[in-house]
């Protein structure tokens, strides 16, 4: 669109043809009377031409295949469309071989204390930078704070690699590596999100018995909205039909355990029911012998067998180090009960399908070959202790029976 105002005109389009009209009749700014006889709507109308010819004819073509316009058309265009003086964007300009801030890389626990030496990285303004994570033994990466990667600016930045501790030395206080199993010590829940909500819980695991705990294999971490940190794991509990189930566990160390020892005591009992093999080589292959349950071994050391560990006991032979199969120290159990009434034997440690019944005036005593609990793969369910003797089980309850030795 064309300013058709005479100000415009006299600002402009006389300023801009002052050059050509100088050249071809003599017009200069001191020409006023020349310039006075230039009649504006007909100069419109011949700019108005101009604009609607085809380009082409205002274009020269070079020997070197460019084109050159003509000046009438150039003028033109710039007179188009009048407005402020053209600026130039401020653009930064940073000086050769300036230094941008360092760049730190930390590596923290859970507790944001620093586990390995803080790395600084520098390099000049506006080069790139990269960090990366660090195999720190005995801790598992959780999380990243700041930009991993980027360029360096005229401001410090800082990088934080967040760990979570795997192996303080000691048993069940420090969170488990992905890939190794842990065992509820308390009633827990199993749920679809790590929010632990009653809509998103899966099952209920009661509490149990040391020999019959729920495990499960860690698969990875994830945190709940406020940070809480939870296990995303698989039920790996043999006989319960809730094994191979996957969801989110509370990650505290006051319900969960490592199930595996990780520090080598002097003796351990065998706890398992059914007792525990030894084995020549620590992958548990080439059976040397069974140990019952209550026997006492005697530890010479603590081996690491993939995501586990073994004992290696004096004997040169290997056992599991799993706290559901062995205990730590001696655990004391009767040899010898009594009954004091009437009592009743069992085939099972539920207490079905009797077998013998013992009236109250015979007091009938029991060697004790053994212990279990009732409800073994049912983590709906409590547990009761039961004796195993000669022909079946007995109850456990201290109304009913004697301990005697």
């Amino acid at each position: 669109m064309f300013m058709h105002d005479e100000t415009f005109f006299q600002k402009y389009v006389v300023s801009q043809m002052l050059a050509p009209l100088q050249a071809q009749y003599g017009v200069t700014h001191d020409s006023p009377e020349l310039v006075g006889q230039l009649d504006p709507t007909a100069s419109m109308t011949e700019m108005a031409k101009v604009f609607d010819a085809p380009l082409t004819q205002y274009a020269t073509k070079l020997t070197d295949g460019m084109y050159r316009l003509s000046g009438q058309v150039l003028t033109l265009l710039a007179m188009a469309i009048p407005g402020e003086e053209p600026t130039n964007p401020e653009i930064p300009v940073i000086p050769d071989g300036e230094q941008g801030q360092p760049v730190t890389v930390r590596y923290l626990d859970e507790r944001g204390r620093a586990i390995a030496p803080s790395v600084q990285l520098t390099g000049k303004l506006g080069s790139s930078y990269r960090t990366t994570a660090k195999a720190i033994t005995g801790y598992q990466l959780d999380r990243t704070t700041g930009v991993t990667s980027g360029v360096f600016t005229t401001t410090p930045q800082t990088v934080s690699y967040h760990y979570l501790t795997l192996n303080a030395g000691g048993d069940g206080d420090t969170v488990a590596a992905k890939g190794t199993v842990v065992t509820a010590t308390k009633k827990v829940g199993l749920y679809r999100s790590t929010m632990f909500t009653t809509k998103k819980r899966q099952q209920w695991y009661v509490r149990k018995p040391r020999t019959q705990r729920p495990m499960f294999v860690v698969m990875g971490y994830d945190r709940s909205a406020k940070g809480t940190l939870r296990y995303r794991v698989r039920d790996v509990n043999h006989r319960s039909p809730t094994k191979q189930q996957m969801g989110y566990l509370t990650a505290n160390a006051d319900y969960v355990t490592k199930t595996y020892y990780q520090n080598r005591p002097t003796t351990v009992t065998v706890i398992n029911p059914a007792g525990v093999n030894a084995y020549r080589h620590a992958r548990l292959t080439g059976k040397q012998q069974h140990y019952r349950q209550g026997q006492v071994l005697r530890v010479k050391g603590l081996v690491n067998h993939r995501l586990t560990t073994r004992f290696k006991l004096t004997n040169g032979t290997y056992v599991t180090a799993n706290k559901d199969l062995v205990q730590r120290g001696r655990v004391k159990h009767p040899q010898q009960v009594r009954a004091k009434g009437a009592l009743n034997r069992y085939t099972t440690p539920n207490l079905t399908k009797r077998n013998r019944h013992y009236p109250a005036k015979q007091r009938a005593t029991f060697e004790v070959v053994g212990w279990t609990y009732s409800n073994a793969s049912d983590f709906t369910k409590g547990s009761r202790l039961r004796y195993r003797v000669a022909g079946g089980y007995i109850t456990a309850n201290r109304q009913f029976v004697k301990p005697m030795r």
